[in-house]
């Protein structure tokens, strides 16, 4: 009986398993940019942003087909905002990628995405992700799905990499 009321009350103040994921991508990214902030090297610098920029472009595909569209009908403004953020996003992750760190502009770049990031960050978590405990969804499936796809989108950008080493070792 007891047991039964304390899984009641954790089940009503704790947070779904797909919150904490999203959250915990989120947390990542911050640190990721942390460590850039300290970073002493270009280099360090530019393998950094890489890591951003994967892990953001998983963040995003994650949210724009799977957990977008559960909210949009609950938060439709707030959400169609979320997928103009992520358009902006993608602009500064497509000319980040392409530089090799060198540019004057490669900091100033970085600084902009992570002040993109922090507010769309901010709004996400008050606003968005909390609805999702009111959205007509089974939220263990989504997460389910949610994890089985990040595995899978992991996986290619880690095969992506290998293959971009490969060919850089050929062409030197």
């Amino acid at each position: 009986m007891d047991n039964d009321i304390s899984n009641a009350v954790r089940s009503i103040f704790s947070e779904p398993k797909i919150v904490t994921m999203l959250k915990a991508d989120h947390r990542k990214v911050k640190q990721l940019f942390n460590e850039f902030d300290k970073a002493e090297s270009i280099e360090k610098q530019k393998s950094l942003v890489n890591e951003i920029v994967t892990e953001l472009t998983i963040h995003s595909l994650i949210e724009e087909d799977m957990v977008y569209p559960e909210i949009i009908e609950i938060l439709e403004e707030k959400t169609i905002e979320a997928f103009e953020e992520h358009k902006l996003v993608k602009v500064l992750l497509a000319d980040l990628i392409q530089m090799d760190g060198f540019e004057i502009n490669f900091g100033a770049k970085v600084a902009v995405l992570k002040e993109m990031i922090e507010h769309h960050v901010e709004e996400e978590e008050k606003e968005l992700l909390p609805k999702l405990k009111r959205a007509n969804v089974d939220l263990d499936a989504l997460a389910e799905k949610v994890q089985r796809r990040k595995i899978r989108l992991t996986r290619l950008a880690e095969n992506k990499k290998v293959e971009e080493a490969k060919r850089r070792r050929r062409a030197s």
